[in-house]
């Protein structure tokens, strides 16, 4: 039986090797790699997350990796950003075209848009099935941050390519049910979450100080503008409620413990899971608009088996919890902010925890995920 081969392009995600957690396209890959699949990997030379060059390590992968010449960019959302995206697109188009290796079937990683236009195209040219898999949805991201003059027009035509890399795929994966359904993609689509990598069971309770309950928020620099309103409605909790706080230092500059909120700043892997281990609730605060999936940190919470208070209404989250009974979505002005916390605080609270840890690992384990995610790819191709 001849081996599969498949071509699988992603610009962003972090590679085995590199410091960082797996997220989607490289745990994908090793699961169908396991499944005899022959597998070729193209990627950014530059690294998206910390915005440097990639440490380009061979060896450390079960698949083959190349790198694709892109400049750097220090925004996520800039003109800068763009030029290297279309560079990135031109290379990756150069170095195919002087391969000129068979493939099977090609998945790509959506965004960069360029890139998948040109790939989507080619993929047809060559009568190579070709799977798109939305991780966020662009040009909608930038739409906030393109001037009102450039916004239309530029939009629109971004928009019109979007959908013409939808028709040419033969699927089109996403990490969102609403992804698909903005992207009228349902009939052909399938949702297959970011998910996370859970522990065989959940961590022993943190014991020390059970009399208090801790509330957790891992701050990014989308959710600072949320933190005076945070504090404020924190403050109406009883006394025996603290809050930890944790990101980078320029998140909390000039800020300092008090007896029931402490910051942590640029903490270790280790250092994080330590305040996981001791929290009692983790906390999702962001602007409503920036997202219509689940947000990663959802999964940093289930593996410590958290309930989770989230601001964000009307999409999946709030689905997932009132489905699940995971926690409570709050206003999102924090309005209601103390009556959902005392709402998800039970008297058993390390049963309540271990319940929830199951659930959420039976739902999102990438193992499982994935390994189906390989089975739905390798069905299509045959």
């Amino acid at each position: 039986m001849t081996q599969i081969s498949i071509l699988m392009v992603s610009a962003f995600d972090p590679l085995p090797g590199e410091g960082r957690e797996l997220i989607r396209y490289p745990i994908l890959a090793e699961a169908l790699v396991k499944k005899g699949v022959k597998l070729t990997y193209l990627t950014s030379s530059f690294e998206h997350f910390s915005k440097k060059p990639r440490i380009q390590s061979q060896g450390k992968n079960p698949f083959s990796v190349h790198y694709i010449s892109a400049p750097a960019y220090h925004k996520n959302v800039s003109l800068k950003r763009l030029w290297s995206h279309g560079i990135f697109a031109r290379n990756l188009m150069r170095f195919l075209k002087k391969e000129d290796a068979k493939y099977d079937a090609i998945i790509s990683a959506f965004p960069p848009i360029e890139a998948n236009v040109r790939l989507s195209i080619w993929a047809r040219q060559k009568g190579i099935p070709f799977f798109v898999d939305v991780q966020d949805l662009w040009p909608e991201a930038f739409e906030a941050k393109v001037p009102a003059f450039l916004s239309g027009w530029l939009l629109r035509a971004w928009k019109a390519r979007r959908g013409g890399v939808l028709e040419r795929a033969k699927r089109v994966f996403a990490v969102s049910e609403d992804y698909l359904k903005s992207l009228n993609a349902e009939e052909k689509g399938k949702c297959f979450p970011l998910g996370a990598h859970f522990p065989e069971k959940i961590p022993p309770a943190f014991q020390a100080d059970s009399e208090k309950i801790r509330l957790i928020f891992l701050a990014g620099s989308d959710q600072l503008p949320f933190l005076p309103a945070l504090l404020q409605a924190f403050e109406k909790l009883p006394s025996h409620y603290v809050l930890m706080l944790v990101g980078r230092s320029r998140h909390f500059c000039g800020k300092k413990d008090t007896d029931r909120i402490s910051y942590h700043h640029d903490v270790s892997e280790e250092e994080k899971q330590l305040l996981l281990l001791k929290a009692n609730i983790g906390l999702v605060i962001n602007e409503l608009s920036l997202f219509s999936r689940l947000p990663n940190k959802l999964f940093s919470y289930l593996n410590y088996g958290l309930p989770i208070i989230s601001n964000l209404r009307g999409g999946e989250l709030e689905k997932l919890l009132e489905k699940e009974s995971w926690g409570k979505c709050c206003a999102g002005d924090l309005s209601d902010f103390t009556e959902k916390v005392l709402g998800v605080v039970g008297e058993k609270r390390h049963e309540e925890k271990t319940q929830i840890f199951d659930r959420a690992k039976a739902l999102f384990d990438k193992k499982n995920l994935y390994n189906s995610y390989a089975n739905e790819i390798l069905d299509d191709i045959s």
